[in-house]
């Protein structure tokens, strides 16, 4: 017991490299999605969570780390998410302008 309480205490003793994996991996995901475009904040947010989770496994603070991996996911999965619909709303929108246009160009016809 007492050993299982001094792990709680004293926190990980590894770098949370599954979480950071995720981290990546959705940031990635979101670059794909188009999100330096269409959800920069978003990017930007998990980008700077990513650099926040290296300099916390450099400074062993492992705690942080997981918090900054978790952090950097959800911006991740956030940006992904919001480029994806805002493709989506301009890819209508532009629909909706050519029907337009092609309704006005034929009625002057």
């Amino acid at each position: 017991m007492l050993a299982v309480s001094c792990f709680v205490i004293v926190g990980c003793s590894e770098p949370p490299t599954k979480e950071h994996d995720q981290a990546v991996a959705s940031v990635t995901s979101a670059k794909d999605a188009g999100a330096a475009t269409y959800a920069a904040e978003e990017l930007s947010a998990a980008q700077e969570a990513l650099t926040r989770y290296d300099t916390a496994v450099t400074q062993r603070d492992y705690k942080q780390a997981l918090s900054a991996a978790l952090t950097a996911r959800d911006h991740g999965f956030q940006a992904a998410k919001t480029a994806a619909a805002s493709k989506e709303r301009l890819t209508a929108e532009i629909a909706a302008s050519v029907a337009t246009i092609e309704r006005e160009t034929a009625e002057l016809v």
